[in-house]
């Protein structure tokens, strides 16, 4: 008589401890996932988003300038405003927010979490201007000091020698979350070189300085 031998199975306990380790893994891996596919996501939104930056800001100067230095010079003392209102004629725009920026822009935030001092409701500095185009991406207007664009952005190469440089802040989602710098918020400078992104003049540029309001 031939008697067959069962073969032991997994006990409960041995069934757990894989599902526990399955669990694990899969909450290690998954946001890692994620982060890879927003990281991915945001880069080639940001290339995007420089182009059109780009050939809005040389479209302006075909349209409405023969010397940007000389422009800069002329109106230096309203500097965001006047940028703005030329750069939006040369651009698709979605919502113009101009100084009020509800619903084109989020608290902007450092790269440690720390909220970017400036106005109490987004972060920016109150004198910024500000729009929003079709993708959904925001864009912020501002002049800083050439002193403040060498030691907050970064860039100090090739800068107009009026004082001040126009600064653009992008936002690849707008007011959408995480509205953080180097995640999905980007700063850009105009210099004699044409839009450069911050920190291009540093291995570690200061663009994740609480001092980021005019």
């Amino acid at each position: 008589m031939n008697i067959k031998k069962i073969k032991p199975g997994f006990t409960l306990a041995e069934v757990l401890i894989t599902l526990v380790v399955i669990g694990v893994v899969t909450a290690i891996t998954i946001p890692l996932v994620f982060a890879n596919y927003d990281s991915r996501k945001n880069r080639a939104m940001l290339r995007n988003n420089f182009s059109m930056l780009a050939e809005a800001h040389s479209r302006a100067h075909s349209l409405y300038y023969d010397n940007f230095s000389d422009w800069l010079e002329e109106h230096q003392d309203s500097l965001q405003k006047d940028y703005y209102e030329m750069f939006i004629k040369t651009i698709n725009v979605k919502e113009k927010c101009d100084n009020d920026k509800t619903g084109c822009w989020g608290t902007s935030k450092t790269r440690n979490g720390t909220v970017i001092s400036g106005s109490s409701n987004t972060g920016l500095s109150s004198s910024d201007y500000t729009f929003s185009v079709n993708s959904g991406t925001s864009v912020s207007v501002d002049a800083w000091d050439n002193s403040k664009v060498n030691s907050v952005a970064g860039v100090k190469n090739n800068l107009y020698e009026s004082g001040k440089s126009i600064i653009l802040a992008v936002d690849n989602n707008g007011p959408v979350k995480p509205n953080t710098i180097g995640k999905d918020l980007f700063l850009f400078v105009i210099t004699k070189d044409g839009i450069i992104p911050a920190g291009a003049n540093k291995e570690t540029a200061e663009c994740n300085s609480n001092d980021a309001d005019s």
